[in-house]
């Protein structure tokens, strides 16, 4: 199971510019394969994204990653 201080170190090494989110072009970027991973940053965020704002928070990944486990 994934705590919390571990989720959010995953998070700030994802997070390139600092805002304590992951937007699209982010998780893109992780996931490397750059077709593939559009299409899959895209379905994360657009299940996860509970507020709306077209990122992950720290308690919205907590959620993505708890359920890819």
């Amino acid at each position: 199971m994934w705590n919390r201080a571990a989720v959010l170190e995953h998070l700030k090494i994802i997070d390139q510019d600092g805002t304590g989110t992951i937007d699209a072009k982010e998780l893109v970027d992780a996931l490397g394969d750059k077709e593939f991973a559009k299409e899959v940053a895209r379905a994360i965020i657009a299940n996860y994204d509970k507020n709306g704002d077209g990122e992950l928070d720290v308690d919205e990944f907590c959620t993505f990653l708890a359920c890819a486990q």
